[in-house]
């Protein structure tokens, strides 16, 4: 059973992806006033010519850093935050501006209508097909998201004219106000919500009766309908949601460095400044006849669950994953077509770049919002973490 879980969790909101009760993706959302995605009138403050970049303030004791610029000091111009600051490094804007929906995002400068490149090439060659011709003249690059394959060419294309009105709303008063908001995409969980990957989706499920008018705003009874989704509210308040899905033992093992495989191995994942870190280890598994055959096997079972575990932590850059050592080329052939497979499910760009000549397995993932362990990082150890459990 495909099901989506949204509720409060110790004074945020969590938005889980279970598939048959094993979590596969965990997100964490405070109430932030700027999510990414929000669009600012903001004013250059300082140039660094050496690097082609700008620092430019966005609202009141926020400054964002835009980089590859060429725009003068005291200049107003609209960015958007594409990235959330941290404590060393100010949240990062840009002055390319898009906005998002369910169906497709659009673009503020011209250009072609092109498909997410996770959609099956048949479908997104008719799909393409479709939108043009429905969709007529269109000054606007417009890329259409996965969700779109199993959306009506209405919606997608009413979606797209009402993207692209809210981009000329926000270009005709771009540079009227100084350190304003121009667009916002609103609460940044709904945002995520109405982003995620429904097809196949068997339910949608909440104990919050404001949040649940708000899902339904997301997903109306036509969409629910047409795709057979189905939203619940949950309304027993002796046995809370958070305690029926389990959501606190999933978020706890997603912490973990250690990760337990059903063979008896086990993966160990650890984050550095420069990469993650993925190591695959015998653990109770070894100790049979054949160890080509047995860590292989293990080697196929781990590479499932370094799929998992990456999109469930929400790991980025460069990922570098040491399997255990195999003699046989096909094996190690094998192993990387299995990696690749089960990484197509997870709908944040990941490229697989082959085996290093010390047996290492490069690969990369696009970076987007914060990491697990980030996103809970206010957490207090007693609420949540403790010991090994806080490093990831």
């Amino acid at each position: 059973m495909h099901r989506i879980v949204v509720t409060h969790f110790h004074n945020r909101i969590i938005v889980a992806y279970l598939l048959d009760d094993k979590a596969v993706e965990l997100q964490l959302f405070t109430d932030n006033p700027y999510p990414v995605g929000t669009i600012f009138s903001g004013m250059v403050s300082k140039n660094l010519p050496s690097i082609s970049a700008s620092f430019v303030d966005i609202a009141p004791g926020l400054t964002g850093f835009l980089q590859n610029c060429d725009h003068k000091c005291g200049e107003l111009i609209p960015v958007q935050l594409v990235k959330e600051g941290t404590k060393e490094k100010a949240p990062k804007v840009s002055d390319a501006l898009s906005v998002t929906g369910k169906f497709a995002v659009v673009y503020a400068k011209s250009g072609a209508i092109r498909a997410s490149s996770k959609l099956d090439p048949d479908i997104k060659k008719t799909l393409l097909a479709s939108v043009k011709e429905a969709l007529g003249k269109q000054n606007r690059a417009v890329i259409l998201r996965t969700n779109a394959a199993s959306a009506d060419i209405e919606d997608i294309v009413s979606e797209i004219r009402e993207l692209s009105a809210k981009l000329e709303h926000i270009e005709k008063h771009a540079h009227t106000r100084t350190k304003s908001v121009l667009y916002s995409p609103g609460s940044e969980w709904a945002h995520y919500l109405a982003g995620m990957y429904t097809d196949h989706m068997d339910e949608i499920i909440t104990d919050d009766p404001a949040l649940f008018e708000e899902i339904r705003r997301i997903f109306p009874d036509e969409v629910c309908g047409r795709d057979q989704i189905r939203l619940t509210l949950y309304e027993d308040h002796a046995y809370p949601l958070v305690n029926l899905c389990s959501l606190e033992k999933h978020l706890k093992e997603a912490m973990n460095k250690r990760v337990w495989l059903d063979s008896g191995a086990f993966l160990v994942i650890e984050k550095t400044e420069a990469l993650i870190s993925i190591d695959v280890n015998s653990g109770r598994s070894g100790g049979k006849a054949d160890k080509e055959e047995t860590f292989f096997a293990v080697n196929l079972e781990a590479a499932q669950e370094i799929a998992r575990q990456i999109r469930l932590r929400n790991l980025s850059g460069i990922i570098m994953i040491d399997f255990i050592n195999m003699g046989k080329g096909s094996h190690q052939s094998e192993l990387l077509s299995a990696l690749k497979q089960a990484l197509k499910g997870d709908p944040v760009k990941t490229q697989v770049h082959g085996m290093t000549s010390l047996g290492l397995v490069e690969m990369t993932r696009m970076k987007g919002r914060k990491t697990l362990y980030e996103q809970s990082g206010s957490v207090s150890d007693d609420e949540t973490l403790s010991g090994d459990e806080r490093r990831i």
